[in-house]
């Protein structure tokens, strides 16, 4: 079983310039996934070198708060590692590693008490006010959004996931997931204009 620190010491090692070129489409030489697989801490660290940058990219889409993307991509890590002896290859590594990210990334908004996303807003709201170009900054204002909200949206329209999967996420329904696109995207509307 892979623990922590095979993950830790690659995030560590991970130069920049390396992990810049990373991105979910990254392809992973079989090799590397073999290894990895037989419990390889180089190999591990390789396969977090490839993909760090995108699995923090989304953990940081779906929360809006890069400590908490933090977690989800440590998280996210060390449950891709330890569940890679069932990649069974019928999907790009990297599409199979963006689910693993996007679940936890889920579990984790789900956790959350919903006061956090309203008090988030309100911590936000008065200097995106004063600030003449906050209403062109999209990044700003996807982080006004309740987490549960950015979290649905981020995952359908950026993510391409479909209503039906991140219902089946969230453990609701598919009108869950349309009302909360339909809701957000007026939000942003409004914000931005």
């Amino acid at each position: 079983m892979v623990g922590d620190g095979g993950y830790i010491e690659a995030m560590n090692a991970a130069p920049a310039a390396v992990r810049g070129q990373a991105g979910f489409g990254q392809p992973l030489p079989a090799a590397i996934l073999a290894a990895a697989r037989g419990g390889d801490r180089q190999a591990q660290g390789e396969i977090y070198r490839l993909y760090a940058d995108a699995v923090y990219t989304l953990a940081l889409r779906t929360t809006g708060c890069a400590e908490q993307a933090q977690d989800v991509a440590h998280d996210a890590f060390i449950n891709g590692l330890r569940g890679l002896k069932g990649y069974r290859g019928e999907a790009p590594f990297g599409l199979w590693l963006r689910q693993i990210v996007a679940r936890v990334a889920v579990a984790h908004v789900r956790k959350q008490r919903p006061e956090l996303g309203a008090a988030a807003l309100e911590e936000h709201a008065p200097a995106l006010q004063e600030d003449p170009s906050a209403g062109c900054d999209l990044n700003r204002q996807l982080a006004r959004l309740p987490a549960q909200t950015r979290t649905v949206l981020w995952l359908h329209l950026a993510e391409g996931y479909g209503h039906e999967e991140i219902a089946e996420m969230f453990g609701k329904s598919v009108s869950f997931s349309k009302s909360q696109v339909a809701r957000s995207l007026g939000r942003l509307r409004q914000w931005m204009s």
